[in-house]
């Protein structure tokens, strides 16, 4: 019986219930000794479900000295937009300062100890600080470093002429609210474009599976003859190749829509249909010719007609005026100022466009989103319901987070935005339903009222450290470029510029790491009135759209510093989309784990509300500062107290 139960255990069922049990000790023993091994730092782990290179640093300031080891052959970078030989172009070097707001104030008590005694042996007296404030000044808290950004900006260009008669001729309920026939039939068209269409600033994105920049611009139709008093807002698409040249009848599969096979025939059925056959097959002096002549120009503008319909149920073609509903009728309707951030899973990239639009019986100027390469409910409105949203709700910030991941095409995911600045709270919204659920706001840290700044506003999308770096184990890292919005300053009544700001997330806590006041990059800002660059008396405005491209391509082997580059689109006085290219951003930013003693983790405790408040007044007074520094070079007005 003992032998029968003996051969029974070791068939070739039970063998393989023995190798399961041992593949799965030989796996936990691994992870006994992994875990053992990560503690002593000679393993590196990570708690991201995805990782942007397969590799981890322990700390932020790790990345001082990471090697980039993917970076691929040349062939594979030209799948970016970059010039190769963009690192021998003209590109001018300007210093900039920002300030921090996670100093280790062990470390900076320690050094300000030891000056205090070399202090006490001159027989210089040295008070002692007990608060934070105390403790810190602005200088302790300043960083100062180059960056570069390339000599020459492309503006980009756009044809309303064009517009308004697509727009028109579509013979819709909005072709009649694009034009004031009572007033326009005694006018050129061309003066009509001019009085009464305005372009705003575009917000711009590379599409790598595209080889093509995308871009959105807010094109207003206005029966006052002021681009800040609009009848109706749209938003223009339109594509362009990586030297800015606009591609005109670039068609982008829809993400949702099954292309039949059989597309080509068709449209070649289309042709038959509407009899457009080749005149060739005719002699050049026969009567069928003439004949086949004069039936092609009365069928072309109704194949042209037909094919378009057909390739719209699979295609968007760019350029184009993305199909938005809205209700017309009164002024301030359609969609404003719109901003692009990019989707991406593992089968596709998409852009995904935020903008504001006040609908009638909405509640006020609201939140959307519009994911253009979709047929299937594209539009979407935010909402939420824990929170008092305002009547009127603009600049809202977009990122992904990457613990929520676009997983499938079936579900779009979620997307998180940064909905105030200072005191800083997030939102994280389901893209699928449009619902928003509050992730993180001042109450964390205890802010109150005296922490608020409300001249910092939305601008780019924020964005990830390029893919190449290694990520930093517990840390998730964006950058943006938000909107400073100040007045009275000394240029003009309003003054935008972009801002710079690094945003780090651990373990659901958010803060700002580094915010950089104010950037203009050497632009003489072009004032209002569009006449010179004097700051005037209205707005002064250039302001932060999108970061549309960045991605390191070299590294040097001896310094570890990082050959990088960003493609942004700022808007210029409201009016021109200004492209810059920006060199060493990444440098620029690691730079303060070398020249500042930095915590590696931003920790809620009694002092984090005096940290954020002394970052935010630093903050405050040098971008006042920079703005009346750049009135008194453009004839700006005098402060007011």
């Amino acid at each position: 019986m003992n032998l029968k139960l003996w051969t029974l255990f070791f068939s070739k069922k039970s063998r393989v219930t023995i190798l399961l049990l041992c593949l799965v000790t030989l796996i936990f023993t691994s992870v006994i000794w992994m875990r053992a091994a990560d503690e002593n730092h000679f393993l590196v782990t990570s708690y991201y479900p995805f990782l942007p290179n397969g590799n981890c640093v322990q700390r932020k300031e790790d990345l001082l000295h990471a090697s980039i080891k993917n970076l691929g052959p040349a062939g594979k970078r030209d799948k970016g937009p970059l010039d190769l030989r963009i690192s021998s172009q003209n590109f001018t070097s300007t210093n900039f300062t920002g300030f921090v707001s996670n100093l280790s104030i062990e470390k900076l008590k320690a050094k300000k100890d030891l000056q205090r005694e070399k202090l006490k042996h001159s027989n210089i007296g040295g008070n002692i600080a007990n608060s934070y404030d105390q403790q810190v000044s602005c200088q302790d808290l300043s960083y100062t470093a180059p960056l570069e950004h390339l000599q020459n900006t492309k503006i980009l260009e756009d044809d309303l002429l064009s517009v308004r008669r697509h727009l028109i001729r579509k013979s819709n309920k909005l072709s009649s609210d694009v034009q004031d026939k009572s007033r326009d039939e005694a006018r050129k068209e061309e003066d009509i474009v001019e009085e009464d269409w305005f372009r705003f600033g575009g917000s711009a994105v590379w599409l790598e599976t595209e080889q093509c920049y995308l871009v959105f611009t807010r094109i207003v139709y206005s029966r006052k003859k002021r681009k800040n008093h609009p009848h109706v807002s749209l938003i223009r698409a339109q594509a362009f190749d990586k030297n800015w040249k606009e591609i005109v009848s670039k068609s982008i599969p829809y993400l949702d829509t099954i292309q039949p096979k059989n597309l080509a025939s068709e449209l070649t059925k289309v042709d038959k249909e509407l009899n457009f056959e080749s005149c060739e097959l005719y002699g050049v002096n026969s009567p069928d010719y003439d004949r086949c002549i004069v039936q092609q120009a009365r069928n072309k503008l109704k194949m042209e007609n037909a094919k378009e319909n057909i390739l719209s149920r699979y295609f968007i073609t760019y350029p184009t005026v993305l199909e938005i509903p809205f209700t017309p009728g009164a002024d301030y309707r359609g969609p404003e100022d719109p901003h692009v951030i990019l989707r991406t899973t593992d089968n596709s990239e998409e852009p995904v466009i935020v903008f504001n639009m006040d609908e009638p019986g909405m509640g006020g100027r609201k939140i959307y989103s519009f994911m253009p390469h979709r047929r299937v409910d594209p539009l979407l409105q935010f909402s939420l319901s824990e929170h008092h949203l305002k009547s009127v709700e603009k600049n809202w910030t977009p990122f992904f987070h990457p613990y929520s991941p676009a997983q499938s095409t079936l579900s779009r995911g979620f997307i998180y935005f940064i909905y105030a600045f200072s005191p800083l709270e997030i939102l994280k919204c389901s893209l699928n339903d449009g619902t928003c659920a509050v992730v993180f706001d001042g109450e964390t840290v205890e802010l109150d009222s005296s922490a608020s700044f409300k001249g910092m506003r939305g601008g780019t999308q924020f964005i990830p450290l390029p893919s190449s770096l290694p990520a930093v184990k517990g840390k998730n890292i964006w950058i943006g470029f938000p909107k400073l919005h100040i007045t009275d300053c000394g240029c003009a009544h309003r003054f935008y510029r972009p801002m710079l700001d690094v945003l780090i997330e651990s373990n659901g806590v958010y803060h700002q790491e580094l915010i950089v006041p104010s950037l203009d990059f050497g632009i003489e800002v072009l004032s209002w009135d569009l006449v010179s660059t004097d700051c005037g008396t209205d707005t002064n405005i250039l302001s932060p759209n999108s970061v549309a491209y960045w991605d390191v391509v070299g590294q040097d082997d001896v310094t570890k510093k990082f050959e990088d580059y960003m493609v942004l689109s700022v808007s210029e006085a409201d009016t021109l989309t200004r492209i810059i290219t920006v060199r060493g951003i990444l440098n620029y930013i690691l730079g303060i784990y070398r020249d500042k003693e930095m915590e590696d983790t931003f920790s809620v405790s009694s002092n984090s509300r005096d940290i954020i408040k002394k970052t935010l007044t630093c903050v405050v007074h040098d971008a006042k500062e920079q703005c009346k520094i750049y009135g008194q070079f453009h004839k700006g007005l005098e402060k007011k107290e």
